[in-house]
């Protein structure tokens, strides 16, 4: 995050579009079209900018242990239909 050189194009799309839609709702006499609009491109960005992670950069967020699943024994549920017999046929 410090060495701001080394950020993806898609972060500097973001800053870029951020103010230039800022530009375009003033010009427009802040047209809620227009403002609507700027706020969608800018959450699209964010989105491609999201699901678009390098995979060698996934993984390294917060620390968090996976835990095992805890052992469940299993208790096999009481049918409510008789049991049929295998040996007739219907």
């Amino acid at each position: 995050m410090r060495d701001f050189r080394q950020w993806r194009k898609m972060t500097w799309a973001i800053l870029l579009a951020i103010p230039l839609g800022v530009v375009w709702v003033i010009a427009s006499g802040f047209s809620l079209f227009i403002l609507g609009f700027s706020i969608a491109v800018v959450g699209l960005l964010w989105l491609l900018w999201y699901f678009t992670e390098p995979l060698w950069r996934q993984g390294h967020g917060v620390g968090v242990r996976r835990r095992s699943a805890p052992v469940v024994a299993f208790k096999p549920v009481k049918s409510l239909v008789a049991p049929r017999d295998p040996n007739t046929r219907h």
